[in-house]
């Protein structure tokens, strides 16, 4: 599929997102010198546009199909998905906001496999506004596309065993209140996607 023009805007100094983040990435041993920039590749480039369209509650079929593996996996601190039906669901229920707006971004690292970048985003919802500062991890599989996806907020790890079960049941319950406007990956659609993955 052919990538549309990217939109991104400007990237932001380290300085406007929080210190919790800040703290995080060191800690990891990433280089928060101003200075210095990752190579943006256009592969990086369009992976993170789409992440952004995403996250402002965007979504398509057109995004998922040149972004996400039809067996790829999405985590957050409150749900962990694997394959196209729980992921969808939780990018379609980004719609649910009034608004979902990136502040913010900033790329931290670059590789043909793995993608990382700081985010700085708000939500609003009855009439109520927060602001996340997270850091977005992608790694790509041997297409291009996004095998893994973490949301890390304030940058740090996910919970560990005892988060678990909120975090599968929310990832198998979504599908069954959100609409989404195809059941497969598009590739799946199409006859082209693997078969048989459990999403269990």
């Amino acid at each position: 599929m052919t990538s549309p023009p990217s939109t991104l805007p400007e990237q932001s100094p380290f300085s406007a997102f929080s210190k919790t983040l800040q703290e995080q990435l060191g800690k990891q041993g990433f280089n928060l010198n101003e200075q210095t920039q990752p190579e943006m590749t256009p592969q990086t480039e369009q992976r993170i546009a789409d992440a952004q369209a995403l996250f402002q509650s965007k979504v398509t079929l057109d995004i998922i199909k040149r972004s996400w593996s039809p067996t790829g996996v999405f985590e957050d601190p409150i749900a962990y998905t694997k394959g196209f039906r729980q992921y969808a669901a939780q990018w379609w229920g980004m719609k649910v906001f009034n608004k979902s707006e990136t502040l913010a971004w900033r790329l931290v690292s670059s590789s043909p496999t793995e993608i990382l970048y700081a985010q700085k985003h708000i939500y609003a919802k009855f009439g109520m506004e927060k602001v996340m500062h997270s850091t977005v991890w992608m790694k790509l599989d041997d297409t291009g596309r996004i095998a893994h996806f973490q949301d890390r907020w304030d940058g740090k790890d996910m919970p560990g065993w005892w988060a678990w079960g909120f975090r599968r049941l929310n990832a198998l319950t979504l599908p069954l209140f959100m609409s989404v406007p195809s059941k497969v990956h598009p590739d799946m659609a199409e006859g082209n996607g693997p078969k048989g993955r459990s999403e269990l």
